[in-house]
């Protein structure tokens, strides 16, 4: 390829390049796993810890202990309950099966107020997400 040629091609790369690629970082996409992992420090780990064992920084201000999260499989004696863990997280269904609430109603507090299917949706999947993160903290059960 002669220069001729090959001046018209460098001037059109040139101009349909961005004028400053600084401009528009791309940001990292998360996978589903790191998505709840953040949800869960943003939302959770100030009562919970970052590991989950219920030594956040602010545990010792509450009247209940927050409860060990990488114990739900095991005191739900095996498999790990995802719809219980997703309807205590949501906390807009009463679950008198596990005692006075004592955490915040994350359903109200992340739901849109005009109540649309897709801030809905949003909430679910949010939820959904934390959950899922949640699974991956368990403790090996013992066998019994």
């Amino acid at each position: 390829m002669t220069l001729r040629m090959l001046l018209p091609i460098a001037l059109l790369v040139a101009a349909c390049a961005p004028e400053d690629p600084h401009l528009a970082p791309v940001e990292p996409v998360l996978s589903p796993l790191e998505q709840g992992e953040a949800l869960y420090l943003q939302y959770c780990q100030n009562c919970h810890g970052t590991d989950a064992r219920g030594t956040g920084p602010v545990a010792d201000m509450l009247r209940i202990p927050p409860t060990d999260l990488t114990l739900i499989a095991e005191r739900n004696m095996g498999p790990y309950p995802a719809d219980e863990v997703a309807s205590y997280i949501d906390g807009r269904r009463d679950t008198d099966a596990h005692g006075p609430r004592s955490m915040p109603v994350w359903g109200n507090i992340w739901t849109d107020t005009d109540g649309s299917p897709e801030a809905e949706a949003e909430v679910q999947r949010q939820i959904n997400l934390i959950v899922e993160y949640l699974r991956t903290l368990q403790e090996d059960i013992p066998d019994l």
